[in-house]
């Protein structure tokens, strides 16, 4: 960088010198702020979607939690001296009007206990809280993408606006992106 910062401080080019190579790189700075552009939008979808992850995993822990405090009402029930009519599920009845259940919601002809189903539950409580970290943490990473690039594609955008000011400036006028260059090496 100091063999590139002496040879910019000789150098006395001219904005009007240097009018072919400017425009050849504020092509391939328009088009980096294109690629950019694209990237922040598909950063942003991305987020989007992993945030609608995060809240699909939230809805259901939360009907999950409530389908567990009803079979822990039904436990309660069932110490109060309440029966469950399990054997008549397993047979494909209803407990309540002795129709008959659909085969789809007894396709095995047993019916799990109250204490299987909370295990299940909570097995799945587990998985679903280890997806909600995943997905809170793959959020924040795509967040911090999303910064870098936008950062990044200011700085692509500067780049665009300070080359075609030099394009529509006096001729014999310093270099804008030399005299940018110089100051960014020397800071």
């Amino acid at each position: 960088w100091q063999r590139r910062l002496s040879a910019l401080r000789d150098v006395g080019i001219t904005a009007g010198q240097r009018t072919p190579q400017s425009k050849a790189e504020l092509q391939d700075a328009e088009r980096e702020v294109q690629r950019l552009g694209a990237t922040v939008r598909s950063l942003h979808e991305q987020l989007a979607m992993s945030r609608g992850d995060e809240s699909a995993i939230a809805t259901r822990l939360a009907n999950l939690e409530s389908d567990r405090h009803r079979l822990q009402d039904v436990k309660r029930i069932e110490r109060l001296g309440g029966e469950l009519e399990l054997p008549l599920l397993a047979e494909g009845r209803c407990p309540t009007c002795s129709q008959s259940v659909d085969d789809r919601d007894v396709a095995t002809n047993t019916v799990s206990t109250v204490d299987d189903n909370i295990t299940l539950l909570d097995a799945e409580r587990f998985t679903l809280i280890s997806m909600q970290a995943a997905a809170e943490g793959r959020s924040a990473d795509i967040a911090r993408s999303i910064g870098s690039m936008e950062a990044a594609l200011s700085e692509a955008r500067d780049r665009v606006r300070l080359l075609r000011d030099e394009l529509v400036g006096p001729s014999n006028a310093p270099s804008l992106s030399i005299v940018q260059e110089r100051l960014a090496i020397e800071n």
